[in-house]
């Protein structure tokens, strides 16, 4: 694709050229974030993208539609980087033993991966 097709297609499509934000909270969406749930489609009305971002998902049960559906468009961070952790150690280990070793060694993954899952164990309950 050329650069002239990329640039028309960015001017035809709405979000490409819209002003992006993100939400991070947390825990979303709760019962008591209905307040931002209406900053959030405020923000939308005026065209404004919103990407939703939660560190883990709420345990409480969520009896408003509206809840539901913020539920739906919200990306959990916790999931998301525990999926990645345990796809790049089923990668690492598809390798096989010498070169695994060597990737380890220059990448220091063990100690990152501590580190994070440091995090998770703190946020995650």
């Amino acid at each position: 694709m050329d650069e002239a097709t990329r640039v028309a297609e960015r001017m035809t499509d709405p979000e490409a050229s819209a002003l992006k934000v993100a939400n991070l909270v947390n825990l979303y969406p709760k019962i008591s974030h209905s307040f931002i749930r209406r900053e959030i489609q405020a923000l939308e009305s005026h065209g404004v993208v919103v990407r939703r971002y939660a560190i883990r998902r709420t345990s409480e049960p969520l009896v408003d539609d509206a809840d539901r559906e913020e539920l739906a468009k919200t990306e959990r961070l916790a999931e998301a980087m525990k999926l990645a952790l345990s796809t790049a150690d089923s990668e690492l280990t598809s390798m096989g033993g010498r070169a695994r070793e060597r990737v380890l060694r220059m990448h220091d993954v063990r100690r990152e991966a501590a580190k994070l899952k440091g995090l998770f164990a703190r946020y995650a309950r």
